[in-house]
C-alpha cells in the first residue's frame, strides 16, 4: 500500500451526564487533520468503536493504518478474530444473538478489507501530543450545545430498560435471596475494554494504595474465568439485552446493593455522599454480598462491568463515576 497513516483517537466523557465525545487525528508524516463529534448519551465501548470507524472511513484510499487507542475494546475484538467470525456467521455470535454495536462492526469489517490495520494500546496518553490534543478537542466539543443523538444507542437503552422492568418487580424484589452459585456467578472483567481517562481533577490514590498488593492474585482468578469465556465470545463486557447472560443474578445483586445504599442514607440523615470504599463496608453487613465480594477490588470491578453494560445507573441512578485512573474507577453515591 502506498500510504502509511497514523490514526489517534480519544474519547472524552462528561461525568455529570451521559454525554460523550470523541476526537480523531489522522497523520501522514507531519501533516495531520482532526475530526470530532459529541453525543448527548452513548456507551464508552460504542463511542470508542465509532471513533475508529469514522476515522478509517475518512481515508480515501487503502493504506497501512496504525491506530493509537487508550481503550482495548476494539483492539481486543479485532485481534481475537471475533469480527470475521461474526461476519461469516451472518453477524451472529455463538449464542445466536447479534453482537452489540453490530451496525458499527459491519462498517468496521469493510475498513478491514480496505486497509491493513495495526493497533497500538497507549497506557499513558500524555506521552503522545496527538492524544493530548484529541482529548482537549473532545472536551471542547462537550461544551457545545445541541450535541447529537445516537439513535441506535437510544433504541438500545429503550430495549434494555424494557427488559429490566420485566426482570425487576418492585413488589417482590426485596424478598429475593441472592443465591451464590459458583457456576452462575458473573465472570470478572479481565479485558477492561473501556477504561478512559476522563476527569480533570487528580483522583485520590487511597483505593489504589490499599488494594494494589492483591492485584496479581485477583488477576489470576480473572484469567481463569477469561479463558473459559473466550471460547464462547462472552469475555467481552457487553451482552445484548435480549440475552441477559448471567444478568438476572447481576441485577439481583445491584438491587440488593441499592436497597442497602438507600437504607444507609435513611439511617444517616446528615450524610449526603458515600464513596465505594464506604459502601463496600456497608454491604459487608449482608452475608451473601460479603461472600460474593470478598475483596473491595472485586466489588469495584463488578460495578465497572455493570457501568459498561449500561445497567448500573438504571438500577442505582444516584451515582457518579471518576475514571481518572484507568485501572481503578472510583465511585461516589449520593442521596
Amino acid at each position: 500500500m502506498k500510504y502509511k497513516i497514523d490514526l489517534y483517537t480519544r474519547v472524552k466523557i462528561d461525568t455529570s451526564s451521559d454525554a460523550k465525545a470523541y476526537a480523531n487525528m489522522l497523520c501522514i508524516d507531519d501533516q495531520c487533520k482532526t475530526f470530532a463529534e459529541g453525543f448527548v448519551e452513548n456507551s464508552q465501548s460504542r463511542i470508542s468503536l465509532m471513533a475508529i470507524v469514522n476515522g478509517l472511513e475518512q481515508i480515501k484510499v487503502g493504506a497501512e493504518v496504525t491506530i493509537y487507542v487508550t481503550s482495548k475494546y476494539v483492539k481486543n475484538t479485532f485481534e481475537k478474530g471475533w469480527v470475521l467470525n461474526w461476519k461469516y456467521n451472518d453477524w451472529l455470535k455463538a449464542d445466536g444473538e447479534p453482537p452489540l454495536n453490530v451496525d458499527l462492526w459491519m462498517r468496521f469489517a469493510v475498513q478491514m478489507q480496505r486497509h491493513k490495520l495495526t493497533f497500538e494500546y497507549v497506557a499513558n496518553y500524555k506521552k503522545y501530543p496527538q492524544l493530548v490534543e484529541c482529548r482537549e478537542i473532545g472536551a471542547a466539543i462537550l461544551l457545545q450545545p445541541n450535541l447529537q443523538i445516537d439513535e441506535v444507542y437510544r433504541a438500545y437503552l429503550e430495549e434494555l430498560q424494557y427488559k429490566l422492568h420485566d426482570l425487576i418487580d418492585e413488589h417482590y424484589v426485596k424478598e429475593i435471596e441472592v443465591v451464590l452459585d459458583n457456576a452462575d456467578q458473573p465472570a470478572l472483567n479481565t479485558v477492561e475494554e473501556a477504561a478512559l481517562d476522563v476527569v480533570e481533577e487528580p483522583a485520590e490514590a487511597i483505593e489504589i494504595i490499599v488494594y494494589e498488593s492483591v492485584y496479581d492474585a485477583l488477576d489470576e482468578i480473572e484469567d481463569e474465568h477469561d479463558e473459559e469465556e473466550e471460547e464462547t465470545e462472552e469475555s467481552q463486557s457487553h451482552t445484548r439485552p435480549t440475552v441477559f447472560t448471567r444478568m438476572p443474578s447481576d441485577i439481583k445483586l445491584l438491587v440488593t446493593i441499592r436497597d442497602q445504599l438507600n437504607q444507609y442514607f435513611a439511617d444517616q440523615p446528615t450524610k449526603v455522599e458515600l464513596r465505594s470504599t464506604d459502601l463496600y463496608d456497608e454491604i459487608r453487613k449482608n452475608k451473601a454480598l460479603k461472600e460474593r465480594f470478598p475483596h473491595p477490588v472485586l466489588f469495584n470491578r463488578f460495578l465497572r462491568k455493570q457501568h459498561q453494560e449500561g445497567v448500573l445507573k438504571q438500577i442505582i441512578p444516584n451515582c457518579k463515576i471518576d475514571t481518572y485512573n484507568t485501572d481503578f474507577y472510583q465511585w461516589y453515591f449520593h442521596r
